[in-house]
C-alpha cells in the first residue's frame, strides 16, 4: 500500500518538473500521536518549502479537516486541489 502511495505521489510530482519547478512527493507514515498536517507543516518547514499541495476529500463528516489544519498552520502558501465531483469519498 506505501509503494502504490509512494509512486502516486511521484506521479503527481513529476509534471512540475517537466516545467522547470521542484517537487518532491512524499508519503509519510510517522507516530500515530502526531496528526497528519502537523508532520505535513513540519516537513514543509524543514524543507523550506515555497508552496504546499495538498488533496482534499470527503471522510463522512470530516471534508477536507487535514487540508484545511494545513492551510491555517503552514509557514508558506498551502494550494488546496479537490477531488472532481463525483469521486469525492470513492474507495481507490
Amino acid at each position: 500500500m506505501c509503494g502504490r502511495a509512494q509512486e502516486a505521489a511521484q506521479r503527481a510530482a513529476g509534471p512540475l518538473g517537466e516545467l522547470g519547478l521542484s517537487a518532491t512527493g512524499l508519503v509519510v507514515a510517522e507516530d500515530p500521536e502526531i496528526t497528519v498536517a502537523e508532520t505535513v507543516t513540519r516537513l514543509a518547514h524543514e524543507r523550506d518549502a515555497q508552496v504546499v499541495v495538498i488533496g482534499a476529500r470527503s471522510h463522512g463528516n470530516l471534508r477536507g479537516s487535514t487540508a484545511r489544519a494545513v492551510v491555517k498552520t503552514a509557514q508558506c502558501p498551502a494550494l488546496v486541489v479537490r477531488e472532481p465531483a463525483g469521486n469525492q469519498g470513492a474507495d481507490r
